[in-house]
């Protein structure tokens, strides 16, 4: 069995020890530097299996959805492997009422007042200054006026249901949970298919992100920098201490439940 994961930073394992990862010039080097102090990395040796961290920080999860169904489909993963999948926050995702890689915010706590300020940084992606201005101008109508979770359940859902239908057909080992964001939250009940989901292999499923899960432990030392308060930072990231509790956690939830319900021999895989 070989353990695949794919998400953003938290999954890359940025944040481990920022001080060393920011005197890297390279970003292979950055990010091979991360992954072998990742939660994925002390799951596999939980686990005893190799690993192959899938991860890039700032990816989003349309990006974290066509890699995993690219390796699934290439033959990469084989029936009997199992995939972990920390998906990021919904509101990174390109949208089709929004410019194309011009409009972005990175979380759900950017969406609060005091985080304002960050949008200009994340919407200098045009050299027209005007145009960039009135993008952030639009960001604040827009969370005002226009923006819907509703929206987001639904395309996470199919998010979800695609990869759990693609891993049962093809006998992959899977599990789901959420880095900071929920991919379902406050969910209306005439768009609810919620119950196509296996939920005994989505750790937090609409109830915790593995944020609130260290939020809990109340230890600095499971942030990327204990001096700051991660209740007013958006963007913190675990540290090596944090990402080790995850394994762990991750660990006793594979123990738990019957996540392994394919063995590596039980099929071959068909590369479509």
């Amino acid at each position: 069995m070989k353990l695949f994961s794919y998400g953003d930073s938290w999954t890359e394992g940025q944040g481990v020890n920022p001080k060393i990862e920011n005197q890297l010039q390279s970003r292979d080097e950055r990010k091979q530097f991360r992954n072998e102090r990742s939660w994925p990395k002390h799951l596999s040796d939980l686990l005893g299996c190799i690993h192959e961290n899938q991860s890039l920080s700032g990816s989003n999860n349309n990006l974290i959805f066509n890699t995993i169904i690219a390796d699934i489909k290439s033959g990469k993963i084989k029936s009997g492997d199992l995939i972990v999948v920390m998906w990021s926050s919904s509101l990174r995702d390109d949208v089709p009422f929004f410019p194309k890689e011009e409009w972005h915010v990175w979380g759900n706590n950017y969406l609060k007042d005091e985080y304002k300020f960050q949008w200009g940084i994340s919407t200098s992606l045009t050299k027209n200054a005007n145009y960039n201005d009135f993008l952030v101008t639009f960001k604040e109508f827009f969370i005002g006026e226009l923006y819907t979770q509703d929206y987001y359940n639904i395309v996470n859902q199919n998010y979800i249901l695609f990869i759990q239908k693609l891993c049962e057909f093809y006998e992959i080992n899977y599990i789901f949970c959420d880095a900071f964001d929920k991919m379902i939250d406050n969910i209306k009940s005439n768009n609810d298919k919620t119950y196509n989901i296996d939920t005994s292999v989505y750790w937090g499923f609409m109830k915790q992100t593995f944020k609130d899960f260290l939020i809990k432990t109340k230890n600095p030392l499971v942030w990327e920098d204990p001096l700051i308060d991660i209740f007013k930072t958006p963007g913190m990231h675990p540290s090596g201490i944090g990402y080790r509790l995850i394994a762990e956690e991750l660990y006793v939830f594979i123990n738990k439940n019957n996540i392994f319900k394919y063995n590596q021999s039980s099929k071959k895989i068909k590369i479509i």
